[in-house]
């Protein structure tokens, strides 16, 4: 209080600081050595805010995409490492051999590049390696193959463009033979597919002809393919995942092009608890649904670890996007109410018209594309 002042002294803040003690071990010296070497090896695009302090210890806290063994009895190891749709760039980090113990290793969907190192088959107690989605390029460690070959270590093949090591084809003359087979097996297909084009054509504009005293209006085409996707054909849509349009706790959002059309494709995490429940209930359900006002399901991948959902594309955007102004102007109120409308009408096919009825118990404004 100075002498100019007329009011006692007023408490304005106060702060309350409670300490909790957390039993458990410190993680393996080695381990959190290496971990750490990890993360600065890729510390452009590695940034995972969890990854502070004790890798391991407390269980509650533990990094995110680091599993470990904590066993009371024991000292924790990290066991299982997954960088999967991380963007990490480079080489295979050799900081990763320090970390001994580890079972399951995932660097799938990056864009690692180079070779594949030797030291991964040093790893003895590595049990599953998933290398999928990333740009490497040469041969494949014999070691690692013969591992996986005889079931010691369950290798996911980082690409078709890779192989043995000894066992690569150079051979001039052979490689000009497959060529001629290549181009030979291609023309024959090109002349094949034309001339079934021709009849398609040929057979739908006499269907047209024979339908032109219809007065029903034609419904705007979308993408119908309802098929299932193997990997390859994933990576081939998703130009090797190399655009990611939404993220979640589901997994990643990449976009992607099926027949000229624009397509949303949706990699589920399959470290998730409920990833295998998940993709068969959606698809399950998504398969009978036909419906104007509801985002179609074109596709699915079910092939080893690659759970895929391939949806319709909102390429206008989301409702949220609009409404927050993001384009330079917000909706009317006028195409708001039809979008409300549209909303309802999706979801009244969804609780009645379904059998068995489907309950959304979670819509949110990103789920909703406007019609502009």
């Amino acid at each position: 209080r100075t002498k100019s002042s007329t009011l006692p002294p007023l408490i304005n803040a106060i702060e309350v600081y409670m300490r909790r003690d957390f039993s458990g071990k410190d993680t393996n010296e080695e381990d959190v050595t290496a971990i750490r070497n990890v993360k600065k090896s890729y510390t452009y695009s590695l940034n995972k805010t969890s990854w502070q302090g004790d890798p391991c210890s407390p269980p509650t806290y533990m990094w995110d995409g680091v599993k470990c063994n904590n066993d009371s009895n024991s000292i924790p190891r990290i066991t299982s490492l997954n960088l999967s749709s991380s963007q990490l760039e480079g080489v295979i980090t050799p900081d990763i051999v320090h970390i001994n113990q580890l079972v399951v290793l995932d660097l799938s969907n990056n864009n690692l590049t180079g070779t594949i190192p030797g030291f991964l088959s040093r790893m003895t107690h590595l049990k599953v390696l998933n290398l999928r989605g990333n740009k490497f390029n040469g041969t494949i460690p014999v070691v690692l193959q013969e591992k996986s070959e005889k079931g010691m270590i369950t290798l996911r093949q980082p690409g078709p463009d890779l192989c043995v090591s000894g066992h690569c084809n150079h051979d001039p003359k052979k490689k000009s033979n497959l060529v001629i087979v290549i181009v030979s097996s291609v023309a024959s297909f090109v002349v094949l597919v034309s001339v079934m084009a021709a009849l398609r054509i040929f057979f739908m504009r006499r269907k047209n002809d024979e339908a032109s005293s219809n007065t029903n209006p034609p419904h705007n085409p979308r993408l119908v393919v309802k098929r299932e996707f193997n990997y390859s054909e994933v990576e081939r849509i998703t130009n090797k995942f190399s655009r990611v349009i939404g993220k979640g706790g589901f997994g990643v959002v990449y976009h992607g092009v099926v027949q000229s059309q624009e397509v949303a494709v949706k990699l589920l995490d399959i470290g998730s608890t409920h990833a295998y429940n998940q993709f068969t209930a959606e698809v399950g359900i998504l398969m009978r649904i036909h419906h104007r006002n509801l985002v179609s399901l074109n596709g699915y991948c079910c092939e080893d670890d690659c759970l895929a959902l391939i949806y319709e594309f909102m390429g206008k955007g989301d409702l949220k996007d609009h409404l927050s102004g993001k384009y330079g102007h917000s909706i009317s109120w006028e195409t708001r109410i039809k979008i409300a409308t549209q909303v309802a009408q999706g979801l009244d096919y969804l609780h009645n018209g379904c059998n068995p009825a489907v309950v959304d118990y979670c819509i949110q404004l990103f789920e909703v594309g406007p019609v502009i």
